[in-house]
């Protein structure tokens, strides 16, 4: 751990907002010793990677850690990356170019699942990373015409899609791109955490019969 320390404080800069003092959980320690704790801490809050321990999926999915690796950690964020990684049961791991990238070209790694919508990313990325990301996908109302967030239009009976007017702005109005009607955003945030929850019904659940009536109840969501 002394040889990886200087390593780590290396990274200590992704830090934009301190973590709650550990005295607040009950950890008493030196004064100088509580500041290094507190520093490792936070490199390991804001920049280890989660890995699988070896073994079958079974077992593994019990067993994820968090592992820091110094140069992938100093990768950007980006909610279109252009790389994906790769650990292998020795824990190497492996940093692979999604999509050709040029010399001098950023490179960029997603810290959050990329089949969430704008409004989960960048509250994860808030909660755990301390930033707010205003990335080109998450300035776009239709995330690069993905429209992951997007919901269809109840007044025009699905013929459009409905979309935040400005998508960093968690109260902003959203706005159908047929009709034009306007949603207030606790509407739509209502409606998607109501189909979030149906969701995890079903995965609770091994019923066909539960599948299909939590299908025909999403399709009817307004």
């Amino acid at each position: 751990m002394p040889a990886l320390f200087p390593g780590l404080c290396s990274i200590c800069g992704a830090l934009q907002k301190p973590l709650p003092p550990l005295k607040n959980i009950g950890v008493v320690l030196p004064e100088d010793d509580l500041e290094i704790v507190q520093r490792v801490c936070g490199v390991l809050d804001v920049n280890s990677f989660e890995v699988r321990a070896p073994g079958l999926p079974s077992q593994a999915e019990h067993l994820r850690l968090r592992a820091v690796y110094l140069q992938a950690a100093l990768m950007a964020h980006h909610c279109v990356a252009n790389t994906h990684l790769a650990v292998d049961d020795n824990f190497l791991i492996t940093v692979h170019a999604s999509v050709p990238i040029s010399q001098g070209q950023p490179i960029f790694f997603n810290y959050t699942n990329p089949l969430q919508g704008t409004s989960e990313r960048r509250e994860h990325l808030h909660e755990g990373k301390y930033f707010d990301c205003t990335c080109s996908r998450c300035r776009d109302p239709t995330e690069l015409g993905t429209y992951m967030s997007s919901l269809k239009c109840v007044k025009c009976r699905g013929k459009g899609l409905v979309s935040p007017v400005e998508a960093l702005k968690e109260n902003s109005p959203w706005e159908c791109n047929q009709c034009g009607h306007y949603y207030s955003a606790l509407v739509v945030h209502s409606a998607t955490a109501r189909g979030k929850d149906l969701l995890e019904d079903i995965d609770k659940s091994t019923s066909c019969t539960s599948y299909r009536n939590v299908r025909t109840t999403l399709l009817t969501i307004k």
